[in-house]
């Protein structure tokens, strides 16, 4: 309801705030690289080359990004590899009479007719992807994204693998739930579901889309479409809302401090990017990372929704059989929340912790984590790929 009722506060600041609203919207080719391994199922032929997304040029983007590439790809392949088959499972298909919106419509004839699927959750500009659909020849892919560019981007990559793969434009806590129940029509089809919360390179790198340092428009949100911005949080937050998302989503020590500047500075006009971070100097004492970098988190976590998406998402994830999730966190507040989860669906006896006596059965283990602790970074990986440092592997193997 608290966020609901800043949503509906923003309208009052709305015509004092400039903010930039457009996308950069034409449709763009040849921005995912369409390059094969030449033997499919060999992990070590995984190169980064061939898991680059290729973004070109073109006057439609803005040249001052990097290529993204995947973190923490092999192992993510080497993962579903546990339970990706190489021969076409021949099951019989009931339960079919569903209604379903146009939309669940096409989502029920792909997986009708693919041999086994994998949802990608955050599909970004395809990377991950790819790289499944190259190393396994009979591997459909349903992509969820609420990026539009995203959604642009891969057209080609839908053109380089025809029929296997299916792009979901929406956010992830709506789509999977609505994913999963098409699933259960084909109980042996659905072989893992992958979520990287990371922010993509392209996201990062473009000014427009305001997460970067450089970007004086603040704007950091996901879907260009939703109304909720950077720059409209810190004009129409009160000093109490502030605190909130420093405190909870930044974990800043001096959160109280932080929000009583810039509700002092956004009286004095609007609060740019380098406003922003010349609040951060004054009072952070950080010294390993740029000091407005948990400010910048705490502000896209509250533009997005991030922490409530993922804990709607993990909901949805505890209804899965006979699959792998794989999950790539950036943040201890995301690997908390799944870690968690992980340890929840493990437990074989969920009774109560006053209780002397198991009285479930224990017998309530919904499948086993898969690492015992999380798989990160190696020193080759970050070497070609220093926004690899923070990510954290988890998986849980669903039974």
């Amino acid at each position: 309801m608290e966020r609901l009722s800043n949503i509906a506060n923003i309208s009052k600041t709305a015509n004092i705030l400039k903010s930039d609203e457009t996308i950069n919207g034409k449709d763009s080719k040849n921005l995912i690289e369409s390059s094969h391994l030449p033997n499919k199922n060999k992990l070590n032929l995984i190169k980064s080359k061939s898991s680059q997304t290729n973004i070109n040029s073109s006057k439609d983007l803005n040249r001052d990004f990097k290529i993204h590439i995947p973190v923490l790809l092999q192992e993510v392949v080497s993962t579903f590899d546990k339970i990706l088959s190489t021969t076409e499972s021949k099951e019989k298909i009931d339960n079919l009479n569903i209604k379903h919106n146009n939309q669940d419509i096409q989502i029920h004839n792909f997986i009708r007719e693919c041999k086994q699927c994998i949802i990608d959750c955050t599909l970004g500009f395809g990377g991950m992807s790819k790289t499944l659909l190259e190393n396994y020849d009979n591997l459909s892919i349903i992509g969820i994204d609420r990026d539009t560019e995203a959604i642009k981007a891969n057209k080609t990559l839908n053109k380089n693998f025809p029929n296997r793969l299916h792009i979901h434009w929406g956010d992830f806590a709506s789509a999977l739930p609505q994913i999963l129940q098409i699933c259960e029509c084909y109980p042996c089809k659905l072989k893992g579901v992958l979520v990287d919360m990371g922010v993509s390179s392209y996201q990062l790198d473009c000014t427009s889309r305001g997460f970067n340092f450089k970007a004086q428009n603040l704007d950091m949100r996901m879907d260009s479409t939703q109304k909720l911005h950077a720059t409209q949080i810190l004009h129409s937050y009160n000093n109490y809302e502030l605190q909130r998302i420093f405190r909870d989503y930044g974990e800043i020590p001096y959160y109280k401090k932080l929000a009583r500047l810039i509700i002092e500075e956004r009286q004095k006009g609007a609060i740019t990017g380098e406003i922003l971070q010349n609040i951060a100097l004054k009072i952070s004492n950080k010294k390993k990372i740029h000091p407005a970098t948990l400010i910048y988190q705490a502000l896209r976590i509250e533009v997005n929704d991030e922490l409530g998406q993922l804990a709607r998402l993990l909901e949805s994830c505890s209804k899965i059989h006979n699959a792998i999730v794989c999950f790539i966190s950036f943040h201890s507040l995301e690997d908390k929340m799944i870690k968690e989860s992980m340890r929840k669906w493990a437990k074989s006896c969920i009774c109560e912790d006053n209780k002397m006596k198991c009285e479930c059965g224990n017998n309530n283990s919904k499948g086993k984590i898969i690492y015992k602790k999380p798989i990160t970074a190696t020193n080759e990986e970050l070497r070609h790929n220093p926004r690899a440092r923070s990510a954290k592997l988890r998986a849980f193997h669903f039974l």
